[in-house]
């Protein structure tokens, strides 16, 4: 299992915070329809859960907001939180981005969880794993927000520097073709029992992208 640590300074600020971490063995595919039924399946339902105006009062999306507000950032300055942009997107009108499995099974989990999850190529992270309050040092090419700006921002960073928050992975570390090993980092700041979200999440990985050696840790 990948070493992975939260910073002193960090915990200080949010108490909460912790990491759902899932790592395995992986095969890639463009598009599994299985999963694709099962996500047009969920995402129906949720009009019938919650309006769009409800989201941001959502308990593990309201103490994600409340952590940025804390660290000094604010999803209304273009740093939305990665959990609740899904869902708002669903609330639009539009369907999740059609990306790959290992990719697509995260959106699944995270609008399923209301959380934010990173699903990282294991190979491209460089050494041991931080999360971090983010300084300009840790910024990144993010995948759709170009160059992050990570001052103050909950950040992971390895021996290269940032490559995932709540709000936006790098590309650097994402998932390609290539990728035969992947790490799922859960972003918590709320009070949850993350052991059976992670059970879940194993379970969902070994569904719909044949997760072989699969481990589950939570990082307090």
């Amino acid at each position: 299992m990948k070493n992975i640590k939260i910073e002193d300074s960090f915990r200080k600020v949010i108490p909460t915070v912790r990491l759902g971490v899932m790592q395995g063995k992986v095969i890639f595919e463009k598009k599994n329809e299985d999963l694709w039924l099962e996500i047009n399946n969920y995402t129906n339902s949720l009009f019938l859960e919650m309006t769009k105006e409800e989201i941001k009062l959502i308990p593990r999306i309201s103490d994600s907001r409340l952590a940025y507000k804390k660290l000094g950032k604010k999803s209304s300055d273009g740093y939305d939180i990665s959990s609740e942009a899904l869902l708002k997107r669903v609330f639009s009108g539009k369907n999740l981005f059609n990306i790959n499995n290992i990719v697509d099974t995260s959106q699944l989990l995270s609008i399923m969880s209301r959380l934010s999850i990173g699903i990282y190529d294991l190979d491209k992270i460089e050494g041991d794993i931080t999360f971090k309050i983010g300084s300009n040092e840790d910024t990144y090419k993010s995948l759709g927000k170009g160059m992050l700006k990570s001052e103050k921002l909950p950040i992971l960073v390895d021996q290269t520097g940032g490559f995932g928050s709540p709000t936006s992975d790098s590309v650097r570390t994402c998932i390609s073709e290539n990728t035969k090993r992947v790490i799922m980092i859960m972003m918590v700041f709320s009070v949850i029992n993350l052991d059976n979200i992670l059970t879940i999440s194993k379970n969902y990985y070994k569904r719909y992208a044949n997760l072989l050696e699969g481990q589950i840790d939570i990082i307090q």
